[in-house]
Formats: C-alpha cells, sequence, structure tokens
C-alpha cells in the first residue's frame, strides 16, 4: 500500500510556480510496505496522512526522505517490531546514528544555531510521539492562561498552544498530582511564564524517577530531605544549583537561584499540606494569618518572613519567640531586616563555632570574635553600623523571651560606628534637566508619577499611594492637595496649581480608563485596589537610567534616589527665602527643627561659608595680577 503525495491537502490549491518545481513529484508516495509488520504499516498510516495534510509539498518531500531511511532502519534492527510504543526511543536514537554511519551519511546536520539531529533520526522520536496516549498531555491551550489570549500577543514567540506536558514520563503513582498542580499553575502563571516550566518540569521528572521510582504521593515526601537528595542528585548530572543572569535594571550580572531548583521548591511547597492557618513551627511564616495586625505602609509588598536559613534548630525556634514579640511593637520591614542579620550571624557562628546551638550560649568573647571577622574579612559592605545595631535590639529581645538577660548586655557603645554625618546631596538644574528627558521614556502613567515626585516634593511613600479624591477648593477657590503620611500617619496639605491638577486628572483617567474607579492615582498592575508598588516603580526607572546611559554632573550613572527629589525641592523653598514654618508645612514636617538640615546648601550660606577662602584667593591672585599684564 502507498499513499500518493496528490491525495495529501498539501498538493491542493498550488501555484503554477510550484507545479514547475523540481520538488513538486505527485506520483511519488509513501510505501507503507518497506515497514515491517502490518500492525505497525495500520499504526503509522494515519501519522504519515496527518503529516501529508500538514506539511508543504516541498516539506513533503523531504519527509519522504527521512521516512525511506526510518523504514529501511527498522526493518533492519527491528524486524519483529509490532508498535511503536515497545520501541525504546533512547536506545533506537543511539542504534540510528550508527545505522546512518554505516550509510556514509552524517547523524548531525549544521545550522546557522549550531547542529541537529538528522530528520530521519527525529522521525523516531516523531512517530513514537503520535503513537502515545494523550490522556495524559497537558496541552497549552487547555490552560487557563492560554484562553482570551489578545491576539496581539499572540505573534510572541513564547506563544505555543500547541505545546503541552508530557505526564508520561513520571512515575505513574504521581500523575494526578502532577496534573493537578500543572492547571493550578496555569491559573498563576502568564502565558509567557508557563513555557519557561516546561522545561524544568522534564528535568524534575527524570529526577523523582531516578530518586524516587516507587514513590506513592508527592505529599509522602520529606521536604529537606528531598531538597538534599536533590543537591545530590544535581552534583552528579553536573547541573549547578545557581545561575548568573543579566537584568534590564542591573549593571552587573546577578547569581540566583537555578529555574530547575526553583521550581522543585515550588513542588514542594505545592504539595505542604496546609490548612489556612499560623503555625509557629512553620519555616515561612504568612503574617496575613497571625491573630493581630501587622504594620505595612501600602506600597510595602512584604507578605511574609522566611526562617529557612537559620541553621541551628534551637536558635531558629528562639529567634522566632523573639520575632512574633517584635511584630506587636515594629513594622514587618524591620522585622524582616532583624532575621536578615540573624541569618547572617547564624552562618558565622556554624562556621566558626559549630558546636554552639542556643543564643544562651553566647558571649561576649564570641560577639568581640565576630565584630573581628567583619571589620577583617566580611566584604558585604563599608559600615556595619546599622546591621550591629539590628543584630544589638533582635539579640536583647531573644534574652527577654528566654530569660537569659546576658544576651542585652553583649554590645558595648563603642562596638557600634560612630555615624558619619552625610554630604547633604541635591539634584542640580542640568541633572534635573537629564532625569526629566528620561521620564519622557518611560510609560506614560510612570512619566506622570516621576513628574509629580518631582514637582511635589513629597517622599516617594506619599506620592504612590495619591488617592484618587487628594485635590480639593477651599472657600476661596484655591486649589490644594491632601497628602497622607504613611510614616508617621497622618496628613497634610499643600497648595498647587493646574498645572499639578492636569498631570493628576489625566493620571486618574489613564487608571479608570484601564482598570475602572480605583482608590489609587497609581495602581499595582496584578492588585489593581493597592498602590503600585515602591519595587515596580524602582526597576521601570533603573531600567530608564541604564538603557538612556542618564549621567549625572560627575559623569557617574544615576543611582535611583528618589529622596533626592525631595532634599532639592527644600532647598529650593530655602533659596527663595520662605520662612521656615512655611517650609516645614510644606514638606509636610510637624516643627521646624529639620528645616536647618535644607538651610545648610543654599546659595547664601554656600557664599558666606566660603568667604574667608575667597577673601584669601583674591590676595593671593591680586598679589601676583601685575605679572600677567
Amino acid at each position: 500500500m502507498e499513499l500518493k503525495f496528490k491525495e495529501f491537502n498539501s498538493y491542493k490549491h498550488l501555484t503554477e510556480k510550484d507545479l514547475k518545481s523540481d520538488y513538486y513529484k505527485p506520483e511519488y508516495g509513501f510505501d507503507l510496505s518497506l515497514l515491517p509488520t502490518l500492525s505497525l504499516q495500520e499504526q503509522l498510516a494515519p501519522f504519515i496522512l496527518e503529516r501529508g495534510n500538514t506539511l508543504t509539498f516541498l516539506s513533503l518531500y523531504i519527509d519522504r526522505r527521512s521516512y525511506m531511511l526510518f523504514a529501511e532502519f527498522i526493518s533492519t534492527c527491528y524486524p519483529d517490531l509490532e508498535s511503536m510504543l515497545d520501541l525504546d526511543v533512547e536506545s533506537a536514537t543511539a542504534r540510528m546514528i550508527g545505522f546512518l554511519h554505516d550509510k556514509n551519511i552524517n547523524p548531525r546536520r549544521k545550522q546557522i544555531d549550531g547542529f541537529v539531529l538528522h530528520p530521519a533520526i527525529r522521525y523516531i522520536s516523531q512517530a513514537h510521539f503520535y503513537c502515545l496516549p494523550k490522556d495524559n498531555f497537558i496541552f497549552y491551550r487547555d490552560l487557563d492562561c492560554y484562553k482570551d489570549v489578545p491576539k496581539k500577543k499572540q505573534t510572541s514567540a513564547h506563544y505555543h498552544p500547541e505545546y503541552f506536558f508530557n505526564l508520561n514520563v513520571l512515575p505513574s503513582s504521581l500523575i494526578e498530582e502532577f496534573r493537578e498542580f500543572i492547571t493550578a499553575r496555569g491559573k498563576e502563571l502568564s502565558f509567557t511564564s508557563i513555557t519557561n516550566e516546561r522545561r524544568c518540569f522534564g528535568h524534575i521528572a527524570d529526577f523523582l524517577c531516578d530518586t524516587y521510582p516507587s514513590i506513592k504521593s508527592l505529599y509522602d515526601l520529606d521536604k529537606d530531605s528531598c531538597i538534599r537528595k536533590y543537591k545530590i542528585w544535581a552534583m552528579k548530572h553536573q547541573i549547578p544549583l545557581t545561575i548568573t543572569s543579566n537584568k534590564r535594571n542591573k549593571l552587573h550580572p546577578e547569581t540566583k537561584i537555578h529555574p530547575f531548583f526553583k521550581y522543585l521548591k515550588t513542588i514542594l511547597s505545592y504539595f505542604t499540606y496546609d490548612d489556612g492557618l499560623f503555625h509557629f513551627e512553620d519555616d515561612i511564616w504568612i503574617l496575613d494569618r497571625l491573630d493581630f495586625p501587622v504594620r505595612r505602609p501600602p506600597v510595602n509588598t512584604i507578605a511574609s518572613i522566611n526562617f529557612e536559613n537559620i541553621l541551628q534548630d534551637k536558635m531558629k525556634a528562639e529567634t522566632k519567640k523573639a520575632i512574633l514579640f517584635r511584630l506587636k511593637e515594629v513594622s514587618a520591614r524591620t522585622a524582616v531586616n532583624d532575621v536578615h542579620v540573624i541569618n547572617v550571624f547564624t552562618e558565622y557562628l556554624a562556621r566558626d563555632y559549630p558546636q554552639i546551638e542556643s543564643f544562651a550560649e553566647i558571649d561576649r568573647e564570641i560577639i568581640e570574635s565576630y565584630l573581628i571577622y567583619l571589620n577583617t574579612e566580611d566584604t558585604r559592605r563599608k559600615n556595619y553600623r546599622t546591621e550591629l545595631i539590628s543584630l544589638k535590639n533582635i539579640l536583647a529581645t531573644i534574652g527577654l523571651v528566654i530569660d537569659e538577660y546576658s544576651l542585652t548586655k553583649l554590645f558595648f557603645p563603642e562596638d557600634i560606628p560612630k555615624n558619619n554625618i552625610p554630604v547633604f546631596r541635591f539634584y542640580t538644574d542640568s541633572e534635573l534637566e537629564t532625569l526629566n528627558s528620561g521620564f519622557k521614556t518611560l510609560d506614560p502613567q510612570t512619566g506622570r508619577l516621576m513628574i509629580l515626585h518631582e514637582i511635589l516634593g513629597c517622599r516617594i511613600s506619599e506620592t504612590l499611594t495619591l488617592r484618587t479624591d487628594c485635590i480639593r477648593e477651599d472657600e476661596n477657590g484655591h486649589l490644594y492637595i491632601t497628602i497622607h503620611q504613611a510614616k508617621v500617619n497622618r496628613s497634610y496639605r499643600k497648595p498647587i496649581n493646574d498645572d499639578i491638577k492636569n498631570i493628576i486628572e489625566s493620571a486618574i483617567a489613564y487608571t479608570t480608563s484601564h482598570y475602572g474607579p480605583r482608590d489609587y492615582i497609581f495602581v499595582d498592575d496584578n492588585n489593581p485596589d493597592k498602590p503600585i508598588t515602591y519595587g515596580a516603580m524602582y526597576y521601570r526607572v533603573q531600567c530608564m537610567i541604564i538603557e538612556n546611559d542618564l549621567r549625572d554632573d560627575h559623569g557617574e550613572l544615576f543611582t535611583v534616589s528618589t529622596h533626592l527629589f525631595r532634599k532639592t525641592y527644600g532647598k529650593r523653598l530655602c533659596d527663595m527665602g520662605l520662612d521656615d514654618s512655611i517650609i516645614a508645612k510644606l514638606l509636610g514636617h510637624a516643627n521646624t527643627s529639620s528645616v536647618k538640615h535644607y538651610r545648610k546648601m543654599t546659595s547664601k550660606v554656600l557664599a558666606e561659608g566660603t568667604k574667608k577662602l575667597r577673601e584669601e584667593k583674591d590676595k593671593t591672585i591680586n598679589k601676583y595680577k601685575g605679572g600677567w599684564n
């Protein structure tokens, strides 16, 4: 039996140019009798028909040559093969490479992006795949993230509705659990992100098959044990646990966890029993599950606190007690910083004092050793003042909760580096002009955000949380804006002009048209009920700086220093000769005590401060001036 080219759809509706092509061979076909068994012929006939109806007539000509080599190989090496499902694809591929070598055919072909296997070799896996039962295939097109994708995005290089997850590569007992997991991921991720997970899926499937061939359920896995086994398995297979990546908003490469390792951790977290309640024993605390409110600014995205990096079990439990106590008094950000300094400290202890199991064993000698280490070996930062203050405070709290009061007296005042008086910086006119030129390249809403931040002179948290009802008119018809200060939990108002009003109204109109009526002017794309996060703003501005190569007056690349706009605003108010009380009111300060810092850099103060030096230089110049005439 032979399937003729002329019977396929690819030979219908050909142009006159196609009919004159050297590859136009309607009398050619696929001779099924070349296959060794009748059952194999019947199994592959639909496969060949489907390919003939989807390929072009040119590709069909090339496909025929691959089929003939494939059929000859099967008849020679597997003369009794009844079904493609009985074929070990990996073994058959290796044998096919040798078969082609014997026929003086190169099994690899060079392409622009490297070498690929000969089409006849790929024909084996393609035919085998076609014969597989599709019940355990999850096609991208069936996932929620592929539903209602706009036509504009369907041209993306990541849009592949025909791609799939093959659950057959898993241990059979895990198929249904992974079906549930991948379906859930399809609801959480975008269609571009799900593409990145397919390769990770195949890799983790190999790990599970090799390490847990008899596993009954993923719920039975011990998370820590599984991670340790994966690290060993990855090392044997020469797979790294971290990768170096370049990001748009980073000047230098960044090291981060490898996607394979991250995917495994995601799987383990998903299949950990979760009753939705807070448990002290958990290594990751979800802050919303605590039975008391945690102080978090609206623009702060902290949702959890992670204790996993504290290696000593007893110290981990003691730290948790202290953090639980601290969270009732301090913000989530402060608590996260406390855990970070404990992570660094316990890592040092695990390396240099492995016998230490509890903070109750910490004494002054260990603290002095740690201080020496920070000042001689640790190169993470130039000054450890803030970190040491946090360590002192959290150790004192730990001492209180475990009744070990010696921990409150471990540090001496001289242990904490002195706070160097910082140089008061501000943007010059030329630097502001450079930054404003960059703002024009941002998306319209982020551009409006940064312009408003510069004009209003607010803290960045205040600009990010501006509300849609912030503009009012007083009884005299004067416009003013109400600004809420999350830092001190109070509001103040300042006068504005029509230009600022127009920018705000344009921003509100943009938000309303894209997300409907909202409380905040600048909203989070993923959760429009909340204001835009600081991280999202930071990322966009950092990308703007790097991509446009924006540099300051000293030739250095700008940093995302949002508070400098506020300092510049305060300095200009001082330059205008305004009264301290007016300046304090416009800056939102409760009193005038901070205004003196802005006055230090006014033109008048600089002139007076350098008057003596300038007079001495003038005398020197006048002394030798006669020799220049």
